[in-house]
């Protein structure tokens, strides 16, 4: 302990005799009951400390694990000169979506459980770890794919949307399952007939005279400037197709999108209607996208963060 005869800006002079930090451990661990302990292997010597204090009081000692550092080597972790950014407005906050802290990363969707999946993967090791950001995210993001995948609704989303005029097209009723793997969840329903909206850089990667398939829907032909209904059959498609590509059709009800991309760029296009009975906080998919967390609901918009495919 330390004594302190200066005034505590919270307690001011009521109290001049200070725990220091493996007292305040100790006092901590036992009223929380601990029974064991991870820390960072530099607290070693500090364990042996805390170990004297738990026999002085007979007190049961913890078992305890040390691990090595993770160093990361292009992400930036210093919350100090975090903080100066901040301040300065470079960053929104602590949430920020480009920061790499737990605020930000939750408002984008990420999962407790893929966390602990990751720690699990790395284990308790004393040997230190150098990992980079592509390192890093990809197996987070591995961990908590596993964890959304299951429950996730799928939906369409048209980024940057273009009309198109699908010649010769009938009118068709569509039905998807709101998750692929759980017919229970039930049903999106769409109507068709010969316009559909496609995103531009779709539209920029028809080639004339190719088979493109509207997912789920129709295939077509590009002829000169015009788009030619083909066929419905995904058959025919498997034999002479070229690509597969979302849409929606055009229609008065479908939802205006902004979608916040991890180096805060936006996004802006349509998603269908259904996307509207989404909660604040809930996490989708939007196909060929990846997963989405809608973070604000205004009347006219809806915005979502983007996770990670």
């Amino acid at each position: 302990m330390r004594v302190n005869d200066h005034s505590h800006p919270r307690k001011g002079t009521e109290f001049r005799v200070w725990p220091l930090m493996n007292l305040a451990v100790f006092v901590d661990d036992v009223e929380s009951g601990m029974t064991h302990i991870i820390r960072a292997k530099e607290h070693m010597s500090n364990a042996q400390r805390q170990e004297f204090l738990y026999k002085y009081f007979n007190k049961p000692v913890p078992q305890a694990y040390f691990v090595g550092r993770i160093n990361f080597t292009d992400i930036r972790i210093s919350c100090s000169k975090t903080k100066v950014l901040i301040e300065e407005g470079k960053y929104s906050g602590w949430d920020d979506i480009r920061l790499p802290f737990l605020l930000a990363l939750k408002r984008r969707g990420y999962q407790p459980d893929a966390f602990i999946k990751y720690a699990v993967d790395v284990g308790v090791s004393q040997a230190d770890k150098t990992v980079s950001k592509d390192e890093f995210f990809k197996s987070l993001n591995h961990f908590n794919k596993e964890v959304l995948d299951p429950i996730a609704n799928r939906y369409f989303f048209v980024d940057n949307p273009k009309e198109i005029t699908i010649e010769k097209s009938s009118e068709q009723e569509i039905s998807l399952d709101l998750h692929p793997d759980n017919p229970k969840k039930g049903k999106r329903k769409f109507k068709t007939k010969d316009r559909f909206y496609i995103s531009a850089d779709d539209l920029k990667s028809i080639k004339s005279g190719e088979l493109v398939r509207l997912m789920d829907c129709l295939n077509f032909v590009k002829k000169g400037k015009k788009f030619i209904f083909d066929s419905a059959d995904y058959e025919k498609y498997k034999e002479k197709g070229k690509k597969i590509i979302h849409w929606l059709p055009v229609s008065d009800n479908l939802v205006k999108v902004d979608l916040l991309m991890p180096d805060k760029s936006l996004k802006k296009g349509l998603a269908e209607k259904d996307v509207s009975k989404l909660k604040q906080g809930d996490i989708c998919q939007f196909e060929r996208q990846g997963f989405v967390r809608l973070d604000n609901k205004e009347k006219d918009k809806l915005t979502f963060w983007y996770g990670h495919r």
